[in-house]
């Protein structure tokens, strides 16, 4: 335990300590998820147990085999003799898929669910489910506890155990520290939502408008002397964002951008990282394949492309920048999707909770501005901006309100109705009833519309007071 940092010897500890069956393991990425492991595999391994390290993809198997060691199960992926450590008793390391479509599974004392965050889909959850019946100890690790779609993880562990912050650990000195940015307006305000999200296809389409804008505002802000990794929204959306960012990489002589998704051969995604640690490759587009287990320590540039309600996604994409590496000094996180700003700072503090976390309303805000100078992201109880000592930007303070719990930010129709009296919000209910009977709209559009600015439905009176208004 020599090389483990005084937080992860107390992982380790409050693990071992647990009377639980099922534990979930919350730490930050960069932290040493896979190290704390490695410890626990090596001490169950030394009383005769035996270890299952689950992971869901072929990237991470390897990944897991290259540090724990033991034997592999995936498919028909065998390591080859150069790369193969020395088989450890008693320890295998393998593809939850795989163990999914199968009849039996290892034994095991101990099982690690990697990912954790994504053994609520129920072939995952089947697995967990007869191990933890079989008697084993089940230890899940994530950074995200909750899915993407905000639902907990209750149902598969009943005990949390949580490392220090993000903000700690950057304090620290074991995770870089996070320059916030939000260069570009919100032009995905238009984009509907489709399965709790904005949709994919809408976003593509908007994003268009605003690709020039994003390569831009990078290599403004300096992304373009920095390895770069950078999220898009689809697959035809990272391509023409490489374009442009191959643009601006070729003025200064740097290697174009690539794109990485679920298309990419897996040997060439294998190489991304080397790639960018030997400074071969400069910036790197994805959507869908990078957001979790890549490990690049030198990426110290982040841009955001993809707005998403989801609070897990944010933080596992602006955590591929969090580590650690010679010469790297902070992560410029470039947020062109209003992430930052619905979310909250990627660093702060956050409790667990294994029912889960409430999504985002499409317009929530997390009492942050941006500088409309540097576009620096900062408190907006802040008399200025602490980057560049401009004045925040007027009205930063009086333009939200708290919708379900969360605040939420007002549009200049919504900030009328927060002034409309009683007899105003009837007068403009009649009209849209009005509007209503001329166009042929659906008989609920009229409340519809009033709950949308006014935040609330209309009472059974205001609805008899605008009938009445409308048949005058």
């Amino acid at each position: 335990m020599s090389d483990l940092r005084p937080y992860q010897t107390d992982l380790v500890s409050r693990v071992e300590a647990s009377p639980a069956q099922s534990v979930l393991l919350v730490l930050g990425t960069g932290a040493g998820k896979t190290r704390i492991a490695e410890e626990l595999t090596a001490r169950t391994v030394a009383r005769g147990g035996r270890v299952v390290f689950l992971a869901d993809r072929e990237e991470l198997v390897r990944q897991a085999h290259d540090r724990i060691g033991g034997t592999v199960v995936m498919g028909s992926y065998r390591p080859t003799p150069d790369v193969a450590r020395p088989l450890s008793p008693g320890v295998t390391i393998a593809s939850v898929a795989t163990l999914a479509r199968r009849s039996e599974a290892p034994d095991a004392t101990l099982v690690f669910a990697d990912e954790a965050h994504l053994y609520a889909a129920a072939s995952f959850r089947r697995v967990l489910e007869a191990y933890r019946s079989s008697g084993a100890k089940v230890v899940g690790l994530t950074a995200t506890p909750a899915r993407l779609d905000g639902q907990g993880l209750g149902s598969l562990f009943s005990e949390v155990v949580q490392g220090p912050s993000a903000e700690d650990l950057i304090r620290d000195g074991y995770l870089v520290p996070v320059d916030h940015r939000a260069p570009t307006g919100p032009w995905w305000d238009a984009v509907r939502l489709s399965g709790g999200d904005f949709d994919a296809a809408e976003l593509e389409q908007a994003a268009g408008a605003v690709l020039k804008e994003v390569a831009g505002r990078w290599a403004s802000l300096g992304g373009i002397l920095r390895p770069t990794l950078v999220f898009a929204s689809t697959k035809a959306h990272a391509r023409k964002l490489a374009d442009e960012f191959s643009s601006l990489l070729f003025l200064h002589g740097l290697p174009p951008a690539e794109t990485v998704t679920d298309d990419t051969p897996a040997a060439a995604r294998r190489s991304v990282r080397d790639r960018i640690e030997s400074s071969e490759l400069r910036c790197v587009v994805t959507v869908g394949v990078l957001g979790t287990g890549f490990d690049a320590p030198s990426v110290s540039c982040i841009v955001m492309a993809r707005p998403t309600l989801s609070w897990a996604l944010y933080l596992q994409q602006g955590g591929r920048g969090l580590r650690t590496a010679p010469g790297k000094q902070d992560l410029l996180l470039v947020d062109c999707a209003g992430n930052s700003l619905r979310q909250g700072l990627l660093t702060k503090p956050f409790a667990v909770n294994l029912d889960g976390v409430q999504r985002k309303h499409r317009r929530a805000v997390a009492g942050l501005t941006t500088c409309r100078k540097c576009f620096r992201v900062y408190d907006w109880t802040e008399p200025q901006c602490p980057g560049c000592g401009a004045a925040k930007p007027r009205g930063a303070e009086r333009r939200v309100k708290e919708v379900d719990g969360q605040l939420v930010e007002l549009t200049g129709a919504q900030q009328w109705a927060e002034r409309a009296a009683a007899g105003a919000q009837v007068r403009k209910l009649a009209a849209w009833m009005r509007d209503a009977a001329e166009r042929g709209w659906k008989p609920g559009a009229p409340m519809a519309r009033f709950r949308g600015t006014f935040h609330r439905w209309p009472s059974r009176q205001e609805i008899e007071e605008a009938r009445k208004a409308v048949n005058q």
